[in-house]
């Protein structure tokens, strides 16, 4: 057999004739190695980074799994930390008590005109979603309580409300500097969604979406 190098041909011996040019007796020995693409080194790479990926499946798949953190502060990302106080009528609720819903946290006050722009659209907010896994929360910052229960009773605002104008220990819990401020929480706790200031469309977007997600995943 002859192949073609460049210009010219060089000859190929092959088995048979290599065997004629032998001594009475010989045989041509023929290394493994050479007959396989893979060395034992190979395999043993092969075999290793195939043990890996089996190790790290289980890794990631527990990674998929793992419960949402909880953070002190509010985090976007992070389990919304708890809030316990009184509405603006005195009674005691906490944050917790609304879980699997998907809660709108409000901070404003009756002082502040961006808030009051708010009220509508959260009233709004409020009557869309009745009997849907949705709340809306504020947290009240007028230095008054009778100030916060009064905006309550005359319908301005209709979703109930932790009065913070005496210590602002929510709101300095929550790192909040300027009002309006919204947070958006999912159904499982979790902060989704922060707005400082006044939010427009992108807030009723966001709310629609997660509470599809609650609705399809009870």
């Amino acid at each position: 057999m002859r192949i073609r190098v460049g210009t010219g041909y060089k000859p190929v011996p092959t088995e048979s004739s290599d065997k004629r040019s032998l001594p009475p007796g010989a045989e041509i020995a023929y290394n493994p190695r050479m007959q396989s693409p893979f060395t034992k080194r190979d395999l043993m790479r092969s075999f290793l980074l195939l043990a890996s990926l089996l190790i790290l499946l289980p890794i990631s798949a527990c990674k998929e799994d793992r419960p949402p953190r909880r953070s002190s502060t509010p985090r976007v990302g992070f389990l919304a930390p708890e809030i316990h106080g009184e509405d603006t009528h005195g009674v005691e609720f906490k944050l917790s008590d609304y879980k699997g819903k998907v809660v709108l946290l409000d901070f404003g006050a009756e002082w502040c005109g961006p808030c009051q722009m708010f009220w509508p659209r959260g009233r709004n907010l409020v009557r869309k979603y009745k009997d849907r896994p949705f709340v809306l929360l504020g947290v009240n910052l007028d230095p008054e309580q009778s100030i916060a229960k009064a905006a309550f009773d005359d319908g301005k605002i209709t979703w109930r409300s932790w009065w913070d104008g005496r210590s602002s220990a929510i709101t300095q819990q929550w790192r909040v500097e300027g009002f309006p401020t919204f947070f958006l929480i999912d159904a499982k706790g979790v902060i989704r969604q922060h707005w400082p200031g006044l939010a427009r469309s992108e807030l009723e977007d966001a709310v629609r979406v997660l509470v599809k997600e609650a609705e399809e995943d009870s």
